[in-house]
């Protein structure tokens, strides 16, 4: 869902904003994280 969505963001955009994908990339490192340690979600929203 997120890479779909981020994948539309680009197409529309063209250019791809820094920004953007570095919370992009922090966004998916946690979730990954999330999905792999289930324990880390509670410190990562405390």
């Amino acid at each position: 869902m997120g890479m779909k969505f981020f994948k539309i963001v680009q197409t529309i955009n063209k250019k791809p904003i820094r920004i953007l994908n570095y919370k992009f990339s922090i966004y998916s490192l946690v979730f990954r994280a999330k999905q792999i340690h289930p324990e880390l979600e509670n410190r990562f929203v405390n």
